[in-house]
């Protein structure tokens, strides 16, 4: 499979737009290009293929089910939102490998550390640092982790301390242009566009 085959699989499979965005989890769905670009770099990497991965905020599951096309030989999709979880744990029953689990990511506990993390988390914008507790979250639960994360450089500095601090060396792999579609009662453009970096921070042996 090449990186154009897995973003053509995304979007024919479609389904992924949110049934009910709701504002507080800062519910957007990752464009298939996004979600294949970052999943790709990944699997790349050694990091997908025959690993645990874990899909922390997994919305309506693109993520993680990009991983599971890859061939991850488990995928958690962890999701809080009730509605979300219905699309998700639909899209799940077709692939075995996929498990669905419903928890409020600052307080979940896994029974042992997967291998990967590959999230797109909460921009932080409504609840503030919701970001960070996806960040500090994964850097906690894996050995590799593939995030975003609204672009600047406060942001930047932030994480790539509290990266350091864990044990992880991570660095800012590529910026994209993520579209916000017009789902929000105060959006007034049809569609926003704002930068979005992707972080790949893997746990320092020793």
């Amino acid at each position: 499979m090449r990186k154009k085959d897995l973003e053509l699989a995304l979007e024919k499979i479609g389904g992924w737009r949110f049934p009910s965005p709701k504002k507080t989890y800062e519910q957007y769905t990752t464009p298939s290009s996004i979600a294949a670009d970052l999943a790709w770099t990944a699997y790349t990497r050694g990091d997908i293929e025959g690993r645990v991965v874990a899909d922390l905020g997994a919305g309506t599951g693109i993520l993680a089910y990009a991983a599971a096309m890859l061939g991850a030989s488990t995928v958690l999709a962890v999701e809080i939102d009730p509605d979300t979880l219905r699309i998700l744990s639909l899209k799940a029953e077709g692939d075995p490998r996929i498990h669905v689990v419903q928890a409020d990511v600052g307080n979940l506990v896994l029974s042992s550390m997967v291998d990967t993390v590959l999230q797109n988390p909460p921009f932080g914008v409504v609840r503030r640092h919701a970001d960070r507790v996806f960040f500090e979250k994964a850097l906690e639960l894996a050995r590799t982790v593939y995030t975003l994360h609204k672009a600047n450089p406060d942001t930047r500095r932030l994480l790539l301390g509290i990266a350091e601090k864990r044990g992880f060396r991570c660095v800012v792999a590529k910026t994209y242009n993520f579209p916000l579609p017009q789902v929000y009662r105060e959006h007034f453009r049809r569609i926003y566009y704002v930068s979005v970096d992707a972080y790949i921070c893997r746990r320092l042996e020793g």
